[in-house]
């Protein structure tokens, strides 16, 4: 395969309809009259080969009848459909000198994606509105912008969420049972008939030896660091 040096300016995409891909080829082999022209289609196509088997300077071709005959080459190539695979594409561009021309239907958008990643760059479109409808496809701003979106849904945390699990009606009624139930408060009845004061509850709040006030909390204290004590006969000295 030889080395592919078509420039970016010389290498379009023509949105087309099914029904009209064949007079918008008639028009681009009228206009470039003067160069030689290669087209080529994945399979072979009788339409294009009758409307062009009389004009000189054009070659109708099926990708693996060019791909046998590598030296052949032409100032314009046409595809007159994508191929599945973009490296056959990539061979194709092999086979021109100058520009290369692309017709493309809105079923085959996917495939136009495929060959400007291939080829590193978007491949220029040119509109022709009586051959194509204007919005059959995204521009190249579109196109990144969709990629864009994308890859920030590919970077979002996929962390699974668990959603909780509803209690059955049988755990609920275990909660239920095991519930730490609300405290009424602890009331001071009197004293009984040893003078003992008498409360509503036993909670351990007030009490209960005198008349129903609450304890009074005492403060406590840290204790106090003593020094370790030396008995006298330690400090003196044995005599010599």
């Amino acid at each position: 395969m030889s080395n592919i040096s078509i420039k970016h300016q010389k290498h379009r995409a023509y949105p087309v309809t099914p029904e009209k891909k064949l007079d918008l080829l008639q028009k681009l082999v009228h206009d470039n009259a003067q160069k030689s022209i290669i087209i080529v289609s994945s399979e072979e196509e009788l339409q294009i080969n009758e409307a062009f088997n009389t004009t000189t300077n054009v070659k109708v071709l099926d990708d693996r009848t060019l791909y046998k005959d590598k030296e052949l080459t032409a100032e314009l190539l046409i595809s007159f459909d994508l191929p599945e695979k973009s490296i056959v594409y990539n061979s194709r561009l092999s086979h021109t000198s100058d520009t290369a021309y692309l017709l493309v239907s809105k079923e085959q958008e996917k495939l136009l994606y495929t060959i400007e990643t291939l080829l590193g760059r978007a491949i220029k479109q040119e509109v022709l509105a009586e051959f194509s409808d204007v919005t059959q496809l995204k521009t190249s701003q579109e196109r990144e912008a969709i990629k864009e979106r994308k890859r920030e849904k590919n970077l979002k945390d996929e962390t699974p969420v668990f959603k909780k699990k509803e209690p059955s009606k049988e755990d609920k009624a275990k909660a239920t049972q095991w519930e730490k139930k609300k405290k009424e408060p602890n009331k001071w009845l009197g004293k009984d008939e040893n003078g003992k004061s008498k409360f509503s509850g036993k909670s351990g709040e007030r009490n209960h030896s005198f008349d129903g006030t609450p304890k009074e909390k005492k403060e406590y204290k840290i204790p106090k660091k003593t020094g370790r004590s030396v008995t006298i006969k330690g400090l003196n000295k044995k005599e010599d």
